[in-house]
Order: C-alpha cells, then structure tokens, then sequence
C-alpha cells in the first residue's frame, strides 16, 4: 500500500514511518510545514496517517477535507465526532519505547467515528496487533485513567523542583514521574487534556483528593 506519515519527523512519526517500511509498504513522510509538498503528497496516497497533535490534524481535515484515506490518530476523539463516517479513527496504545513489547501492542479502534468496514483495514495495516473497538465516549471516558490523570500528576511532580543534589528512593521515583509528559510533545500533552470533554471533572478530582489529604494529615496532627 502507498502509505503518508504526516508528521514523520515526529517521535511517533517516525515510528510509524520505520514500521510500515520494514512491513514492505510504499511509505513517504512529510511535515506540515512543507505545505506543497503535503498537498500533492495526498493526491497519491492510499492512506495518509495524521501523526500530528489533534488541534493540527483538525486544521488538516478542515483544509483538505474528509477522506476514506485519512487515519487520525489522536489521544482525544471529541472533536473528530463531526467526521463520523468519513474518515478512520484509531489510538495506537504503544509508542517507540513500547513498540518491542508485545503486550502493548493494542489499538483503539473509534467504531462510531470510522467508516463501515474500516476495521478490515486497521487490522491488514497491523497484522499481529490486538484491535479494539469501541465508541469515542468510552475512549475519552478510558484516556482519562490512562493519559489525562498521568499528565496532570506529571505535570505537577515537575513543577516541584528539587534544590539539593542529594537523593532518596522516593525523590528518584517523583522524577521519573515528571518524565511522563516531558516525553510528549508539549502541543500533544495539552491537546490530550484539554480536548477531552471529561477532562475538567479529572482535574477537578485530583485538586479533590489533594484537598482530602491536606485534611488528613493535618487534621490528624490537632488531635
């Protein structure tokens, strides 16, 4: 299949791009800023993966239209609803350092976003991989526990700098937890959260618990 990585430049770009390669498809990658060369790029291909945040393969689909050969890939589906029928919609659940581990080889596949049949596709492009299907109000609804949740306490455990050079096993752990959302392009991390309808609810339950565990110790401390 003649296959575009939109967005090939990218981490997951990339990954996608080297994947279909050794798969022995016709793969070419190009970026958005190279905006002629997208264009006729287009034309030709069967299939065009948008590798890009979700804000920007909106902008895509709004500019070019809604095709058969569109397969976004974004982490929020909300917005993607007004293209039911369309276009395909997946969420690959590994990335570059999870690609090797068979376990995590899972894709969402947007049942009521994506056009009839187009299951058949996903599961020719990813021969080996666990495709499961659901509505876009479940994926949302699961990207809460499994992304949005996960950014947000990344997100805090790096604002909470360190001023020693010294370290402890915990100190370690809450570093590695900054990590998370350092790994993700900062468009990517925010489109993930604030593109997601339930997201506010998410924030307003950890800024709950935070509150609950202030309670907790020092209340417990006036007794």
């Amino acid at each position: 299949m003649k296959i575009l990585v939109v967005g090939s430049s990218g981490r997951f770009g990339a990954t996608l791009l080297n994947l279909f390669k050794g798969t022995g498809h016709e793969v070419r990658g190009v970026d958005i800023q190279d905006y002629g060369k997208l264009k006729e790029e287009m034309k030709i291909a069967e299939f065009i993966f948008l590798a890009v945040p979700a804000s920007v393969a909106l902008g895509i689909i709004n500019e070019f239209g809604a095709t058969r050969k569109i397969i976004e890939i974004s982490s929020s589906k909300d917005p993607f609803k007004k293209f039911a029928g369309k276009i395909i919609s997946i969420h690959p659940l590994f990335g570059p350092l999870s690609l090797d581990d068979l376990k995590l080889r899972n894709i969402l596949f947007i049942n009521d976003i994506s056009f009839l049949g187009s299951e058949n596709i996903i599961s020719a492009l990813f021969p080996g991989y666990n495709i499961i299907p659901m509505k876009s109000d479940e994926h949302d609804h699961l990207m809460i526990e499994l992304q949005v949740i996960p950014y947000v306490i990344s997100m805090l455990s790096s604002r909470i700098s360190s001023k020693t050079e010294l370290k402890t096993r915990s100190r370690i752990i809450l570093d590695q937890m900054s990590d998370v959302c350092s790994l993700q392009g900062s468009l990517t991390l925010l489109d993930t959260i604030r593109l997601n309808p339930f997201s506010k609810n998410a924030i307003e339950t950890v800024s709950k618990t935070i509150d609950e565990l202030r309670g907790e110790i020092f209340d417990n401390n006036t007794k």
